[in-house]
This record gives C-alpha cells, structure tokens and sequence, in this order.
C-alpha cells in the first residue's frame, strides 16, 4: 500500500517511529495517510497540534479555520516535505482518522515531494478539488457554535502548548473553561 507523511523535515531517507504527545495511540509508530492532501496538512512548524479537518462524505480533506485567516498563520511560508512510503502499513481504529496508517518499525522512504510553501501546496489541492477548505468567514452560525464547543472541550484537555494558543487566540472561551 501506497501511504504518505508530511513534516517540516526535508532531506529524509527513513522515517523511525516515536512516541507523539498529540497521538491518540499510545505506542511508537509512524504515521502516514493514505490521502497525500491530508499529508500536507502535517506540514507544520508550532509547539502545538491544532489540525482541524475532517472529512465529507465523498471522503475528501475538509479543513475549517477556526479564526480569520488561520490557514496563512498556520502554514504560509512554511517549507516541508511530502514523503511517499510504501508497506505493509496497519490501521489502528484508535488512530481516529479513517485515512491514517502506521508502521511500528522504521519505513524507507520512495519519494520525496519537497514543498517550499504548505499554504501553497494547500491551496492547490483545493483548487484541485481534493480539499475542501471552509473558511472562518463563511461559517455559518451553527458551524460557528460547533468551533466554539471543540474548542471549549480543546481547553480543557489539551496539552500547555496548545494551552497557550487557545488562551491567547480565545481568550473568552479559555476563561470559559477555566471558571467551570
């Protein structure tokens, strides 16, 4: 099976698993996807994970911005690399990502596919139609009060880094989840 990792880290051969904070799963692995688009969204530079996609029910990437322009924050300028591997990878429901796979041994790399921009790359594959963004500005008013509920339920169980996004992105939400 064809799978696909995106990271800031250009140049690598082999991928070696390791133990994330921000994984649901609680053992070593890498973690790929087989949908390369959603591999550009892993392209990411912060001390903190604040990757909010899902999926449609074609199944293609549905990202949502939960501020005003929170794409360019998050990913204009930032270089990367997709990597293209190949394997016998496992899915793990625990994973919560229908398109992701791991591997608990180290996973040689095919392709590298360097990206100079992700917010380009990004815009591309909408443009393509392989991803759908959905833009702070557009969200409707219940779209808006279900960013409001997912970020609440963040502030109460994410990590300090995180922690400190959303105190300083969300400051009357973060006072929210603190006085409850």
């Amino acid at each position: 099976m064809l799978a696909y990792h995106g990271t800031a880290y250009a140049g690598l051969k082999e991928l070696s698993p390791f133990a994330s904070p921000h994984s649901n799963l609680d053992y070593p692995c890498v973690y790929l996807t087989t949908c390369k688009p959603l591999a550009a969204i892993y392209i990411w530079t912060k001390p903190y994970k604040w990757m909010n996609f899902g999926f449609a029910q074609d199944g293609h990437v549905v990202y949502t911005e939960s501020f005003p322009r929170a794409m360019e924050e998050f990913y204009g300028g930032v270089a990367g690399s997709i990597y293209t591997c190949e394997g016998a990878f496992e899915f793990d429901e625990n994973a919560k990502i229908k398109v992701a796979v791991v591997s608990r041994v180290p996973v040689t790399v095919l392709e590298e596919d360097p990206v100079p921009d992700a917010l380009e790359r990004i815009l591309d594959y909408e443009r393509q139609g392989l991803l759908e963004l959905r833009r702070y500005e557009t969200l409707s008013e219940e779209q808006l009060a279900a960013e409001r509920r997912m970020i609440l339920a963040a502030a109460k169980r994410s990590p300090a880094p995180t922690q400190a996004f959303i105190k300083e992105k969300f400051p009357d939400i973060w006072d929210e989840a603190n006085t409850k």
